[in-house]
């Protein structure tokens, strides 16, 4: 790859990841045009499509998600976030088996620094597996991320769903009030 090139992929990925931290705070409008900015450089950087995802999850409109995570890993099928993505939008759309392997597989391809890559798979397998019935696995997949971060939201997003499941609507709101006090700590300066 020449140094042109290299520097293209740098300067789509950076529009591409501004994209994505506007995607978090809700600035849809910002997002777009951020995207075309970094579609524009260049068409198939991997963080432009995993972002470009996640923009199209939250607009409910998975199947184009779905597509865009499938782009992802055509452009790079060694990066984790693209599978884990593509685990949540399963999720998404219920389904709980086609999750479960690809979140498995972003954590395959987890490097040790990648913590939070490890902790997007970890909450979205531990969440199919709910999905799945399969209790246990999602509390070693929660025990897990809450190794990894005591603090992880996700991870007591999916202890509420599993005490919905078991019946125990009080330890559920326990759970999902614990998750909105960590995810407002995040959202504070």
């Amino acid at each position: 790859m020449t140094a042109w090139n290299k520097l293209l992929k740098c300067l789509s990925s950076c529009y591409a990841n501004s994209a994505g931290i506007q995607i978090m705070i809700g600035n849809f409008g910002a997002a777009s045009k951020l995207f075309l900015v970094a579609e524009n450089i260049q068409p198939s950087a991997v963080w432009l499509y995993v972002n470009r995802s996640a923009y199209y999850s939250l607009l409910k409109e998975y199947d184009r998600a779905l597509e865009l995570t499938d782009k992802a890993i055509e452009a790079d099928n060694r990066c984790p976030i693209a599978y884990s993505n593509k685990a949540a939008v399963q999720l998404s759309l219920g389904m709980f088996d086609s999750a479960v392997k690809n979140a498995s597989l972003a954590l395959s391809l987890c490097k040790f620094y990648d913590m939070h890559a490890r902790q997007c798979a970890l909450a979205n397998r531990a969440e199919a597996f709910v999905g799945l019935d399969k209790i246990e696995e999602a509390k070693q997949d929660v025990a897990a991320l809450f190794r990894l971060n005591k603090k992880a939201f996700s991870g007591f997003v999916v202890l509420g769903k599993i005490d919905i499941k078991s019946g125990d609507s009080h330890k559920a709101i326990e759970n999902f009030n614990q998750a909105l006090a960590f995810a407002e700590a995040i959202n504070k300066p």
